[in-house]
């Protein structure tokens, strides 16, 4: 029974898939996508980008109002259109923007949904609660009492495939990042260099640069042993 599962889960993912090209060829201003087990990047009609993470679902309208229906996580980077604001919904949570760049996480199994802004201003509501976000702001909305709370500033952010940002990050924290990014293998030489801290942004480019700015950064070199793992 428990080998049987995989099967049947990979016949219904071929026909959700199969089914939302159908429907897409059907309606111009319909794009439906859907990420199992790899994020998902796209872009949309209205030359929006988005990547959509495992696990995650998303219904994009275009028409006078830009409408995105998601259930999981998405990132987006809003094409800017004043005359067509865009609208994130998820359950009872609405995002809507002009032109910026964002992160909404609603998964159904979690309590707790956020919203976080890259750049550029976003407001959210759910039921009479609403809040506005700036660059380098976020907020958690608490599904069980309707309730919106902000956090403070983090060393560490992550937006979309590979685009991270730290902000006075100690190199522990930024070494745990890049492994889970990037699926590397980093040791560090003693922990004096993991007190460091770094800040620096770096949008898609390839490890072996990261690793170069870093350790240009702070005197470092970069050692890769025979098993092609980095340290």
């Amino acid at each position: 029974l428990w080998q049987r599962v995989p099967v049947r889960w990979a016949a219904a993912a071929a026909v959700v898939i199969g089914l939302f090209g159908v429907i897409r060829l059907l309606s111009p201003d319909q794009q439906d996508l859907v990420a199992f087990a790899e994020p998902v990047t796209s872009r949309l009609e209205d030359s929006t980008e988005v990547v959509l993470s495992p696990g995650s679902r998303l219904e994009a309208r275009m028409a006078s109002e830009r409408s995105i229906a998601l259930q999981g996580r998405a990132w987006f980077e809003v094409k800017r259109d004043e005359q067509h604001p865009f609208i994130v919904r998820s359950g009872g949570l609405e995002v809507t923007v002009l032109g910026t760049g964002f992160e909404v996480s609603a998964y159904d199994t979690s309590t707790v949904w956020t919203v976080r802004v890259r750049y550029g201003r976003v407001r959210v509501e759910a039921g009479e609660e609403r809040v506005e976000l700036v660059a380098g702001e976020r907020v958690h909305f608490d599904r069980g009492t309707g309730v919106f709370a902000r956090e403070g500033p983090v060393t560490v952010e992550a937006w979309g495939d590979r685009i991270v940002q730290f902000q006075n990050a100690p190199m522990s924290e930024v070494v745990t990042e890049l492994q889970r990014i990037y699926h590397v293998r980093i040791d560090l030489q003693n922990e004096a260099v993991g007190t460091c801290r770094l800040t620096a942004t770096f949008e898609n480019e390839p490890i072996d640069q990261v690793l170069g700015v870093i350790a240009g950064t702070f005197g470092l070199r970069v050692l890769r042993p025979a098993k092609d793992h980095y340290s």
